[in-house]
């Protein structure tokens, strides 16, 4: 619902927020004053509206600022709504991020939020094939909390999928995570705190996924005692 409202407001408004994007564009090198502060928070909102109508003329005015941008902020406001991209600007966007920043593995964690938040059908096969990255490290809190904890907590639209493949995909990290890591992967089991509130079919599966959890051999105190919590009063 919201991303139609933002569609429906992108379409009616394009050649405005095309104007004010193009305004506010910087006159000189990067600022952390507050007025340029708000003038970055403003130019990339107005990007962010006229993305979601999926232009091929704005994905290149987008991929533009990311090549071209002397900040993260702008840099991360255009590589975003690119991942959302189903053509092969979104490949070039990535390619040209993971080239630039490869070597700041704080920042290659943004790289893979990026493409875990993402509303496109390939979303979750592309998660899977990230687990296998060479700057991806299954031991690492920061890299499972910047992909497998950003689909579980920031998707809802494919973590949530109808056929329950994003509860399933976490739900194995999630127990491939614990021996590790209890407190990581206690985090994960909360993507499914609040099954209770769903319809039907997806309440009944993300109940599955918590039994499945629960069931599960030599699970750790801290993803029991969350799970215990979800199931109470069943």
């Amino acid at each position: 619902a919201r991303w139609s409202v933002m569609q429906a407001l992108a379409g009616r408004y394009q050649d405005h927020l095309l104007e004010r994007y193009h305004a506010l564009q910087a006159n000189g090198p990067y600022q952390r004053d507050v007025a340029d502060a708000a003038r970055r928070a403003l130019r990339n909102t107005c990007l962010a509206y006229l993305m979601v109508l999926e232009s091929e003329d704005v994905s290149r005015l987008a991929l533009k600022q990311l090549i071209t941008a002397d900040n993260m902020t702008d840099a991360l406001a255009a590589l975003v709504p690119l991942a959302n991209q189903a053509r092969p600007v979104r490949d070039e966007a990535l390619a040209f991020f993971e080239q630039r920043w490869g070597e700041y593995p704080l920042v290659m964690d943004k790289w893979f939020r990026a493409q875990a938040v993402s509303r496109c059908e390939d979303t979750l096969s592309r998660i899977r094939t990230l687990t296998q990255h060479a700057y991806y490290h299954q031991e690492n809190p920061n890299k499972i909390r910047a992909l497998i904890g950003a689909f579980a907590h920031a998707n809802p639209l494919h973590f949530h999928a109808p056929d329950a493949s994003g509860y399933q995909f976490v739900t194995e990290q999630l127990l491939a995570t614990d021996p590790k890591n209890p407190q990581v992967a206690a985090r994960l089991a909360s993507a499914f705190n609040l099954w209770k509130r769903y319809e039907p079919g997806r309440r009944a599966q993300m109940r599955d996924a918590l039994k499945q959890i629960s069931d599960a051999p030599k699970l750790s105190r801290d993803v029991g005692e969350i799970v215990e919590r979800a199931l109470a009063d069943n």
